[in-house]
């Protein structure tokens, strides 16, 4: 506790420090790139808003703009009026408001990932498409955005800086991200940057080597927060949910991540200070030399003056001793005098020149000297400190891998336990910790993602050609908003969106009429908490209430009423393309199949039987399925091709029956080939004499449940016979029938749980668990041994079960025969 409070001050002293820095110790050494590319955006928001705004908003020509000033900017150019006008510019803004700026501009931002490279953008998203602010956005030299129910207010001097980093980034994140199994592009960026954020020297990754202390500060803030970001959003991924080792190695780095912010800047500021030492050396260095010079130049006029002294005094002797000098002793006597006057002067000049040299360089000299003893004792003292949060870092990683797993409940307890005797200090302590929680939940909550929000309400879906409805349990149909482009919906489809109907997320639950439909007052989905259920009800979480015989999991839909009771759930089933037709057509995108895979380009088909060459800039395998935009831009891949050929639109499946299983499968179809079957998928078990669909290319599409009022499997294999080709079934021992079983299940697969079970002795029948239950009940009264199959039955039989049903029945939550058979086992 009183090691997270110290943290806590470090880094409120350094930000200090940082924003009482003089701005030229900012901007003093930006380099001529920086100065060129601050000065084309700077330019273009004071004499050109609007386009300023769509640049914001357009990647690839900020990403052109920067690479023609890479490849035009003279680096070595006097630009000094340039510099100035830059300078002017960025000091309109405070230094700490530029750095609490990059603290939210990565969440108020969004990013599209693009072969390894997060291409953040400031703009308006819409159905996926970016829409530029206009310029009532701009306020008072301040851009204001709004984000998933969430104000920002940003400075255009840290927006410009913001895509300068970016450009940084782009740049490196192209070589530094690491692979991840998790094929989500959220998991792969918060891999690469948590693994960075670990490791002992974060110099390279999150602080820049031999840039100006701006750019080097600037981007290591910016690095940090976008790390938190994408730990966030990996979090928030319902993909991810079931990468459990994924989220858990996450969820273990997330606390020793969120005390790296200090160290990031501790290396910034030791850089700075390093910088700043190197400049003290190097300007001792110059006043050295210059007084070197100096003295050099004394000691040059001093050997001249005793050159010109030694001259005149021989020439004083000379005339002395010759008489007939026709120039009198004292005429001599006189210019000697001038001549040694005039060298006096000088000397005097000169010695006054070294000794005010001296002066200024003792000086300055001292100056430098106590700087420098401070900066190498405050470096000394942040490098302590440094070495310090290391070594307890260090420490506490490995006291977390000898003691066992400490959970939040655990920990709350131990924290009950421990608060009965704290004293007046230890109180102190907790003051100071609860704050600390409270700032790390309020900036939690600011970058909140639409998903999360309370206020989310849960309705089932309508498509027609106006539109995508949906209603939340009032009975009235609302237009949903912003749906993304490659997101397509189903007719009575369940759906979350948020309080202003903008879409969150779909469900795999399909709404259907029921008898209590009119006590219905809210569809939601349930979030299992402790063996409980709860949901979001008028934006507070509320236990609903419901029977123990219920059936009822994590996220599945259900609809409550007025006192948070369930009325009915809702089945879930797999979509095909008939479903998600009227969406697209909406949308006026289009359903294609890749029929081959060329140099440049594929060859699709399109519903209308049409096929047509398509130029598209993605790897997709021959035989997939894929929806493309009015662009022919791709919004939808699926590899199989499954859900197009099990949908009624695909018409060329044919019947076939399994002939040969040795090394490969050969099966035998409706117009008597007889083929391999390929691309049949490991989870699928087939056996001689089952019924397959197939599709043009002889590929596996899915078995046939082959059901005595459909034609037989014999009868089949009797018109294939006639075509010359002999087809082997596999038999199998009967065994005696001497017991009686009722399955209350799936009537479609009835044929399969009787000779399952036949192989085990008994006789059974298959009553449909969503039929009538006059039916049910009537089955019930002829069996003593019955098998209840929850996962196939309607909720109102459900209940039925229970009130009018005497006999007892065994319970299985699957329709599979050989968990069914587990389950009649278990109870002897």
């Amino acid at each position: 506790m009183m090691q997270d409070t110290w943290k806590k001050d470090v880094l409120q002293k350094k930000v200090q420090r940082f924003s009482k820095l003089a701005h030229e110790d900012w901007f003093l050494e930006l380099s001529n790139l920086e100065i060129a590319f601050i000065t084309e955006y700077m330019d273009l928001y004071e004499n050109k808003p609007q386009e300023f705004l769509e640049l914001l908003a357009n990647r690839k020509k900020q990403r052109a703009i920067f690479l023609k000033l890479s490849k035009t900017v003279n680096t070595k150019a006097n630009m000094k009026e340039q510099r100035e006008s830059v300078e002017q510019f960025l000091q309109q803004v405070s230094l700490h408001r530029i750095l609490t700026d990059f603290s939210v501009l990565p969440f108020a931002a969004d990013y599209i990932v693009e072969k390894n490279v997060a291409n953040y953008v400031i703009a308006h998203k819409e159905d996926e498409e970016l829409i530029p602010f206009t310029e009532d956005a701009f306020y008072d030299g301040e851009l204001h955005i709004s984000l998933y129910d969430q104000s920002f207010v940003i400075s255009v001097q840290s927006l410009i800086y913001f895509l300068f980093v970016n450009e940084i980034h782009h740049r490196l994140d192209e070589k530094r991200i690491v692979d991840c199994k998790c094929e989500h592009p959220e998991a792969t960026f918060a891999k690469s940057y948590v693994k960075a954020a670990l490791e002992e020297d974060l110099t390279g990754f999150f602080v820049l080597k031999n840039s100006n202390f701006m750019t080097s500060m600037l981007f290591a803030m910016a690095t940090y927060v976008k790390t938190i970001r994408y730990v966030t959003d990996a979090f928030l991924l319902p993909e991810l949910e079931a990468e459990l080792d994924f989220i858990d190695e996450l969820q273990n780095d997330v606390p020793f991540l969120m005390v790296k912010k200090e160290e990031v800047l501790s290396v910034c500021y030791d850089n700075y200070l390093s910088k700043k030492v190197e400049k003290f050396e190097q300007k001792e260095m110059q006043q050295a030399k210059k007084f070197a010079e100096l003295q050099q130049k004394l000691d040059k006029q001093k050997e001249k003056f005793d050159e010109q002294l030694e001259k005149a005094q021989l020439l004083k002797k000379e005339l002395t001793t010759k008489a007939a000098a026709t120039v009198t002793s004292a005429e001599v006597e006189k210019k000697i005098g001038e001549q040694t006057n005039e060298l006096k002067q000088q000397l005097k000049i000169v010695k006054e020149e070294a000794k005010e040299a001296k002066k200024i360089y003792q000086k300055e000299r001292d100056t430098a000297e106590r700087k420098l003893e401070n900066a190498l004792s405050e470096n000394e003292r942040l490098v302590g400190n440094v070495s310090s949060l290391q070594q307890q870092l260090t420490a506490e990683k490995r006291l977390k891998l000898q003691t066992e797993e400490l959970t939040f409940a655990k920990w709350l307890q131990k924290g009950r336990d421990f608060i009965q005797h704290m004293t007046l200090d230890e109180e102190k302590d907790m003051k100071d910790f609860i704050a600390i929680a409270e700032n790390m939940m309020q900036e939690r909550s600011l970058a909140r993602p639409k998903n999360d929000l309370s206020s989310n309400r849960v309705g089932h879906c309508r498509v027609d050609e106006r539109g995508h409805f949906v209603n939340l349990g009032d009975g009235e149909w609302h237009e949903i908003l912003h749906i993304p482009s490659n997101t397509y919906l189903s007719d009575a489809q369940f759906v979350e969106v948020t309080k202003d109907i903008e879409f969150v997320r779909p469900f795999i639950y399909f709404y259907t009429e029921g008898p209590q439909d009119h006590t219905i007052t809210h569809f939601v989905a349930i979030e299992e908490r402790h063996n409980q259920a709860f949901a979001k009800v008028n934006g507070k979480l509320t236990q609903i209430k419901y029977r123990d015989t219920a059936f009822i999991k994590h996220d599945q839909v259900i609809s409550i009423n007025a006192s948070e009771e369930l009325v009915s759930y809702y089945r879930n089933r797999s979509i095909q393309l008939d479903d998600w037709l009227p969406s697209i057509h909406v949308k006026r995108h289009e359903p294609l199949y890749v029929l081959m895979a060329l140099a440049n380009g594929y060859v699709v088909r399109g519903l209308n039987e049409n096929q047509r060459y398509l130029e598209l800039n993605q790897d997709l395998l021959a035989h997939s399925f894929i929806i493309v935009d009015e662009e022919e831009q791709v919004q939808y891949v699926e590899q199989s091709g499954l859900m197009y050929k099990g949908s009624s639109l695909y018409k060329y499946k044919q019947l076939a029956s399994v002939s040969e299983m040795e090394d490969d499968i050969y099966v035998l179809k409706q117009n008597q080939e007889y083929v391999q079957l390929h691309d049949v998928p490991k989870t699928v078990q087939l056996e001689l004499g089952d019924m397959v669909w197939v599709d043009e290319y002889n590929r596996f599409i899915e078995c046939m449940e082959v059901e005595e009022q459909y034609i037989a499997a014999d009868t089949i294999e009797k018109k294939l016979l006639d075509g010359g080709r002999k087809v082997t079934r596999k038999t199998k021992t009967q065994v005696m029938k001497d017991k009686e079983l009722l399955i209350i299940g799936n009537i479609r697969i009835s044929e399969r749980y009787k000779k399952y079970f036949a192989e085990f002795g008994y006789e059974v029948e298959v009553v449909d668990g969503t039929g009538p239950f006059e039916k049910i009940r009537q089955a019930c009264s002829k069996f003593n041994t019955i098998l209840y199959s929850t996962a196939f039955t309607s909720h109102k039989n459900s209940g039925k079960m229970n009130l009018e049903v005497a006999k007892p029945y065994i319970l299985c939550d699957s329709t599979a025969p050989k968990v069914m058979h587990f389950a009649l086992d278990s109870v002897g």
